[in-house]
């Protein structure tokens, strides 16, 4: 047990207690904003690119991941997109079909229609098996990253990344990293 000065009156004070007993300051809040304050969310967002940049330009490995799940985030985007265009397609042939009136293979256009409808049914089904799989080697890629960027952010900027992992994440987080991140 050590004595230290109290931010607020100056006086000593235990390093053990959580308020001041001389004039009531709550330590434990103080500590806790302090925290606040170096944590990596706390910084403008162009600080947190550059930071994020630097590692990743630091790592070939992480340059390399970044770029990756960046692809990844790109293609499930594309994917949903093309998903949501082919069930209007699907929705609109559907509607054109209760109606009565019923598509005329003669003109170019309603071939060409067929055609690219097939084109991007086999499209999405092509990008849905990889999104499902690359999903798990980004989720590994995520933790690793995620687990090294806050140790480097420590270390380097003395900055908290205080990033929350899902379950999945957890579970292989637990697997990698069984004594911790330290």
């Amino acid at each position: 047990m050590a004595l230290i000065e109290c931010p607020n009156c100056g006086k000593k004070i235990s390093d053990s207690t959580d308020i001041c007993i001389h004039c009531k300051y709550d330590l434990k809040k103080a500590k806790a904003e302090e925290k606040a304050k170096k944590s990596f969310f706390s910084i403008p967002k162009d600080l947190q690119k550059q930071y994020e940049n630097e590692f990743c330009c630091s790592n070939k490995t992480f340059k390399k991941n970044y770029r990756f799940r960046s692809n990844y985030k790109l293609l499930a985007t594309a994917n949903s997109i093309g998903g949501f265009c082919l069930l209007i397609i699907i929705v609109c042939m559907r509607i054109r079909g209760i109606t009565g009136k019923t598509l005329n293979v003669d003109f170019p256009w309603t071939s060409a229609f067929i055609v690219s409808t097939a084109l991007l049914f086999v499209a999405e089904i092509i990008g849905f098996v990889v999104v499902l799989l690359f999903r798990r080697k980004i989720r590994r890629d995520n933790v690793i990253y995620y687990t090294e960027f806050a140790k480097w952010l420590r270390k380097n900027k003395q900055l908290e990344l205080n990033y929350t992992f899902d379950k999945k994440e957890k579970k292989i987080y637990n697997t990698l990293y069984p004594k911790g991140d330290k």
